[in-house]
């Protein structure tokens, strides 16, 4: 299970900060920012995810929460 309480909503997180935390490839979120499962912000070319939103999500609707769930997988 994913622990929430490493997740600050006032934190800007790469997708390399998250797949230490998700214990997953950075690649993975990239994909599932592209398809549009997790919001992101882009500064230049880097991508970032705000920590109020993955919180927002885990809270969310299940839809939605089973898909981004499937990453812990």
């Amino acid at each position: 299970m994913i622990d929430l309480t490493q997740i600050n909503p006032d934190i800007l997180y790469s997708p390399d900060d998250l797949s230490k935390i998700f214990k997953v490839h950075p690649s993975t979120l990239r994909y599932y920012i592209n398809k549009g499962y997790l919001p992101a912000v882009k500064f230049g070319k880097k991508l970032f995810i705000k920590g109020s939103d993955l919180l927002k999500i885990f809270h969310s609707d299940e839809k939605t929460k089973r898909i981004v769930l499937k990453i812990k997988r």
